[in-house]
């Protein structure tokens, strides 16, 4: 008691400075050198269900809840000692259960009192429960935020109100083939191939507009420079005063592949039913037109009129083959699979063509697999196709040139390429050398490559071809290898 008389009598103003101490709704004690409490404030006391007198004299740790004994006992740390030993404040947090086991979270402040005639520490004793719990659950909700962000198959991006990139996901590396740290900073511009200012005006609109949100349709361009299509949502949001944006990017590939599969499916369907109707119709005619030209070529004398009816065979014959082709192309192609060698045939497709290489002196390169597996295809149909490209390419270099074969396996696959030394083929018509009907020859029906991409379907392969204008043409195909 005279210790803490002596406290309170060496600071002026003591009325209002108790009343202070009495009033500040965090616990306080004043323990001296070995931690015995000299004073404890109104606050404390009330929170302990104890009366003053039953405290004063006690140590610390007897009087606060679940502590019992002292912080060297339990190896906690003890922020009294600390304080006495540094002559600065110190803190620590300390967590116990309450009566009903529920978590419970106790900051302690040790402050050293300068200036009183004996050396004493005054301790602060907070319940940051809440808080703790506000955080906790902050930390919990920021997890399942990033996990959210870190896991989402699209790309997400935090834009400033430059419209540059202060936040991405990891699927802007996937889709985009940035690392993240090439690509904070930069204008999201940077990303888009085609529509940057309908992107810059869609900004525009949305900025400050928390409740708006834009979706476009645009072609983005990852760092190989290859372009695809992406469909862009933006919405705002305001931060600290700060307007930023947020961007969801979908590669819509895949969609607008099958979108376009829907599309071919539904002219395939009509061209199906086109077909059967051209065929019934006109086949028969044509035989007969066909027939009565022949007839008439023979008993013809007149060289002039012989050409006429020549020409008249000649058309006959095409349209016959256009028919032909159109059939092959529509109806479902029933397969004959046996064992096949795929360098014997390449080899006899080449002979096949010995002339017409010959003749515009074409040099053949081939790197055959010596031990390439058989593989299970229809003869008739891989050398349609083997055939119609060998031809294209032979066609691509009139003036001489290269012609490469290889064959390989690759990834549990047979791969066959066929490379020339043409002229290559223009971008825009790439795109579409699959399309039926499409040609640029001027007498091809345009269902050469059409049906030789599904024969290797059917065979469940692939074909691609890639091309360089004044450099040539490379196809790839592949096939499964099955035991």
């Amino acid at each position: 008691m005279k210790k803490s008389n002596a406290i309170l009598e060496s600071i002026e103003g003591k009325g209002f400075l108790e009343a202070v101490f009495n009033s500040i709704e965090d616990g306080i004690l004043i323990l001296d050198k070995d931690l015995n409490i000299l004073e404890i404030n109104k606050f404390l006391i009330e929170q302990l269900g104890m009366e003053r007198d039953e405290v004063i004299g006690q140590k610390c740790y007897e009087v606060i809840p679940k502590m019992g004994k002292s912080c060297d006992f339990t190896q906690s740390i003890c922020p009294v000692k600390e304080a006495q030993a540094t002559g600065r404040s110190a803190s620590h947090l300390h967590v116990y259960l309450d009566k009903e086991k529920r978590t419970r979270y106790v900051l302690t402040k040790a402050i050293p009192l300068k200036g009183l005639p004996i050396e004493a520490t005054a301790e602060i004793i907070k319940d940051v429960t809440e808080l703790a719990v506000c955080e906790t659950a902050l930390e919990e909700s920021e997890k399942k935020f990033r996990s959210i962000f870190e896991t989402a198959t699209d790309t997400i991006l935090i834009l400033n109100k430059k419209g540059n990139i202060v936040l991405a996901n990891k699927a802007l590396e996937r889709t985009f083939g940035y690392n993240i740290g090439e690509i904070i900073g930069k204008e999201v511009s940077l990303l888009l191939s085609e529509g940057k200012e309908k992107f810059y005006q869609a900004l525009q609109r949305i900025r400050g507009n928390e409740g708006l949100q834009l979706a476009l349709e645009l072609k983005a361009m990852d760092k190989h420079a290859e372009a695809f299509p992406i469909r862009l949502a933006i919405s705002s949001f305001r931060l600290r005063d700060d307007i930023y944006f947020t961007a969801i990017i979908t590669d819509l590939t895949e969609a607008k592949a099958y979108e376009f599969r829907v599309i071919q499916a539904e002219r395939l369907a009509a061209i199906g039913e086109a077909a059967a109707f051209l065929t019934h119709e006109v086949k028969n005619p044509l035989v007969i037109i066909g027939g009565f030209a022949r007839q008439l070529l023979w008993q013809e004398s007149n060289e002039q009129q012989r050409e006429k009816l020549k020409i008249i065979i000649e058309e006959v014959g095409r349209l016959e083959k256009l028919l032909k082709d159109v059939g092959d192309f529509v109806r479902p192609m029933a397969l004959e699979k046996g064992f096949v060698n795929v360098n014997e045939l390449l080899d006899t497709i080449l002979t096949l063509f010995k002339e017409e290489i010959e003749r515009q002196g074409i040099i053949i390169s081939k790197k055959f697999d010596d031990q390439l597996p058989m593989l299970k295809l229809d003869p008739h149909r891989i050398r349609q196709v083997f055939f119609n490209i060998i031809k294209n390419s032979i066609e691509a270099m009139p003036n001489g040139g290269e012609l490469g074969l290889r064959t390989s396996t690759l990834a549990g696959n047979v791969q066959i390429v066929i490379k020339d030394t043409g002229g290559g083929i223009e971008p825009s018509i790439l795109k579409q050398i699959f399309y039926p009907f499409f040609t640029t020859k001027k007498e091809g029906t345009g269902l050469g490559l059409a049906i030789c991409h599904k024969i290797i379907q059917q065979h469940a392969g692939s074909i691609r071809i890639e091309s360089e204008v004044g450099k040539g043409t490379v196809c790839y195909i592949t096939f499964p290898i099955i035991d």
